[in-house]
């Protein structure tokens, strides 16, 4: 019987800085890219009696991982904050322009 536990372990080892540049342009930083890619680790060690055959290794962890990322980046909204302040005029005067038509 193959161990795909073993087999998910070498292609993760033999793929890090892939799997992390997959991971990076989700997150667009480095911390969450990390957590992104051990999450995906996690994830399929957890579900590796669905790995069918060792050769389609790579677009399974694929999906994991681009789903992790995914969902990584849907909880962990960052919402940028914007004042509501409006650009005033100075004067606090309004244009007055004559109706050309």
């Amino acid at each position: 019987m193959i161990n795909k536990r073993l087999i998910i372990e070498n292609y993760v080892i033999s793929n890090k800085e892939s799997l992390y540049r997959i991971a990076f342009a989700y997150a667009k930083n480095r911390e969450d890219a990390l957590d992104i890619v051990q999450d995906s680790i996690l994830k399929a060690f957890k579900s590796s009696h669905n790995l069918k055959s060792p050769e389609a290794i790579k677009t399974w962890y694929y999906r994991i991982l681009t789903h992790t990322a995914i969902d990584f980046m849907r909880k962990n909204k960052k919402y940028v904050l914007s004042d509501d302040n409006f650009i005033s005029d100075d004067k606090g005067e309004f244009d007055n322009y004559e109706n050309i038509d």
